[in-house]
């Protein structure tokens, strides 16, 4: 068997070991060829980690505020009712700074699809710690990729 990426990934990711937003951008590629709106799909991706993505990508990406996904993609909705729109965005953007847009959006149903990568890192903040407790290594590299120092959660 051979694995062929997705048409609409078009670069590998560059994405710290251990992190998830490689396996995200992959099935989020697959699926939206395998349901054939790969032409129409708009997405709405986070700063830091989640901007690599408009370089993987070949849906039309908009890079909202950090914690604005939600709220830019549901305006990005209301004005292309017709396409399919999801935010992506890690989840400190949407649980710590993005919390009350999070829990909004949701409240109301808005059509939108949301996908939140559990990294537990805040990797455009070195050493600082995500809302889960897990501490950024200043090298970006997750808590649970390999290295020779980990640091304690405290």
């Amino acid at each position: 068997m051979k694995l062929k990426a997705p048409e609409t990934v078009f670069s590998s990711a560059g994405f710290c070991p251990g992190c998830g937003h490689g396996l995200a951008t992959r099935l989020i590629g697959e699926v939206s060829e395998e349901l054939g709106i790969q032409e129409k799909m708009l997405a709405v991706v986070d700063v830091a980690c989640c901007s690599f993505n408009i370089d993987y990508w070949r849906y039309d990406t908009i890079m909202a505020a950090h914690g604005r996904d939600i709220p830019t993609a549901v305006g990005v909705k209301h004005i292309r009712p017709a396409n399919p729109v999801f935010a992506y965005l890690g989840d400190g953007a949407a649980y710590s700074i993005g919390m009350a847009e999070t829990v909004h959006a949701a409240l109301r149903n808005d059509n939108i699809c949301v996908f939140v990568v559990r990294t537990s890192t805040s990797a455009a903040s070195p050493m600082r710690r995500s809302s889960r407790g897990i501490p950024t290594p200043a090298a970006c590299a997750s808590a649970s990729a390999a290295s020779d120092e980990i640091l304690p959660t405290t």
